[in-house]
């Protein structure tokens, strides 16, 4: 599996995913929105 955490300056998390199978990737373009 695959997991993507995004944390904002505070500490509080804006994004999370998680893949099941290690061959698919998860979303960058979702966990890229949520840095900004």
């Amino acid at each position: 599996a695959r997991a993507v955490v995004v944390l904002d300056e505070a500490g509080k998390v804006t994004h999370t995913e998680l893949v099941n199978e290690i061959a698919d990737e998860p979303n960058y373009d979702a966990a890229l929105a949520a840095l900004r």
